[in-house]
């Protein structure tokens, strides 16, 4: 009868064992899962100040752009006087 209740007893520690064994991987797994997450997570907000900076630097290009189309238009060369060059005296 001793010997059924220790092999009982074994067994039942061997399966707490293994339970046990399961909710530590299965932790580890869970943490690792949230690490992956959370690199995804940096991953794509970096993603996304990277094309705002880019599209601020385009929309900076097209303003930069925009002015210099403007400026033959509002300051014609022909209305620039440059005096002729004087020779040395």
């Amino acid at each position: 009868m001793e010997e059924e209740e220790e092999e009982e007893e074994e067994e039942e520690e061997e399966e707490e064992e293994e339970e046990e064994e399961e909710d530590k991987r299965g932790e580890e797994e869970e943490e690792e899962e949230e690490e992956k997450r959370g690199e995804e997570e940096e991953e794509e907000e970096q993603k996304r100040e990277e094309e705002e900076e880019e599209e601020e630097e385009e929309q900076k290009r097209e303003e930069k752009a925009s002015f210099l189309l403007e400026l033959p238009q509002s300051h014609p060369a022909s209305t620039l006087s440059v005096p002729p060059l004087q020779p040395p005296k």
